[in-house]
């Protein structure tokens, strides 16, 4: 009995000691399992840091591929901008210096035709001073046969060379206006191919501007596809991942079909660009026709130039012999052609100051169609230089504020 009750009195010693051990080995556990959670806790901070820097770096990296593009874009833009401005003022130098020549060349004959003309008034009063001095003298002098022949023979050859011509000025009337007729189909053919081409520079940057808005949208929609895979945030409301990735692959379908459109330069319509092509075979056909024409007409113009040192009068003031023995009726007959000669050459004068007038009208004409195409490319260069501008603009906003969420 006295050895129980000796344990009973240690196990009671013992209880506050046990309870003691056992409450500071819980307050210790307890403060490991927090430190434990603690570090938990920062090892998952850590993840999730390392995991929004890496999206942030890739982030950066597209952007930093779009910005490239678009600036090789904008200077294929200013490039292209400069060879079209190239090109029309080498196109604008061209129909001046055509112009001018043409001026030239008409001035020329002007003062040719002049010059003939009035050589011939003089030879014409020259030629009536001379049958009137001898015909007094012709009246007591006798005719043999063989010269009436010869005179007669001289008259008709006289008459073949007018008639001939004749009809050679009447030739070169008709392919003048020939040509004339060709000029304004090559200018209305040359309108139509203008306006073709304006459309399809702009349609050209229309297509580069929906490129750019399209990069844009799908550079937004990865962004989101990111985040919210990445548990960032979550998609806004009435749309889920999947209605996501159909409007990113949308936008990639239509901005491929742009791109090859683009590299393709289908940039009209089919119907377009057979008119396109056809218009440029019709020029080619067209100048080529205007070449020959003229060419047949300097021919003409030579010609008649040619006779006119052998022609009527000449011959007239050369053989006083004929004049000499000829009837008062075969002198009446050489002055009425002499007559018509001069009025001939008048119609001829008259035309051709017509087509100087005419070539005149169509060069200042041709100089308001360049003076328009280069306003229309003034105006073209500045809306794009506003559209870049404002692209960059908001692509450099869109920008900071993607950097400003990474540094968030």
């Amino acid at each position: 009995a006295g050895s129980a009750r000796a344990a009973a009195f240690k196990v009671e010693d013992m209880a506050p000691e046990t309870r003691r051990v056992r409450d500071q080995f819980a307050a210790k556990l307890k403060a490991r399992e927090t430190e434990l959670e603690s570090l938990k806790r920062a090892q998952e901070e850590s993840r999730r840091l390392l995991r929004d820097y890496n999206q942030g770096e890739k982030r950066i990296r597209l952007l930093e591929g779009e910005v490239g593009k678009m600036a090789s874009q904008c200077e294929a833009l200013r490039r292209k901008a400069k060879d079209d401005g190239q090109r029309f003022e080498e196109m604008r130098q061209e129909q001046a210096a055509k112009a001018r020549d043409v001026r030239a060349k008409l001035d020329q004959r002007v003062r040719e035709l002049e010059g003939e003309n009035e050589r011939q008034r003089r030879e014409l009063d020259g030629a009536r001073s001379a049958l009137r001095t001898q015909q007094g003298a012709r009246s007591a002098q006798g005719v043999r046969d063989d010269s009436e022949q010869g005179r007669r023979d001289w008259l008709e050859r006289e008459m073949a060379s007018f008639v001939k011509k004749r009809d050679a000025v009447e030739q070169l009337e008709a392919e003048l206006r020939h040509r004339e007729a060709i000029v304004s189909d090559k200018e209305e053919a040359a309108r139509r191919h203008a306006s073709l081409e304006l459309k399809r520079g702009r349609k050209e940057e229309e297509t580069r501007q929906s490129i750019l808005g399209l990069d844009e949208r799908i550079t937004i929609l990865t962004q989101h596809l990111s985040d919210t895979q990445g548990g960032a945030g979550a998609p806004p409301p009435g749309e889920d991942l999947a209605a996501l990735h159909r409007q990113r692959d949308a936008c990639v379908a239509q901005r491929r079909d742009l791109q090859d459109r683009a590299r393709r330069g289908s940039f009209l319509t089919k119907e377009e660009e057979q008119s396109v092509a056809e218009l440029e075979d019709r020029l080619d056909a067209l100048d080529m026709e205007i070449e020959y024409k003229g060419q047949s007409i300097t021919e003409l113009q030579s010609s008649l130039r040619g006779r006119d040192d052998d022609d009527m009068i000449d011959a007239l003031l050369q053989d006083d012999a004929c004049v000499s023995s000829m009837t008062k009726v075969e002198a009446q007959a050489l002055l009425r052609q002499c007559v018509q000669r001069v009025i001939v050459l008048t119609q001829v004068n008259k035309k051709e100051e017509g087509e100087r007038k005419r070539l005149g009208v169509e060069a200042q004409e041709k100089r308001q169609q360049v003076e328009e195409m280069q306003e229309a490319l003034r105006a073209l260069r500045i809306e794009s230089d506003r559209r870049e501008t404002q692209s960059q603009v908001e692509h450099d906003h869109r920008v900071q504020m993607l950097l400003a969420r990474i540094n968030e």
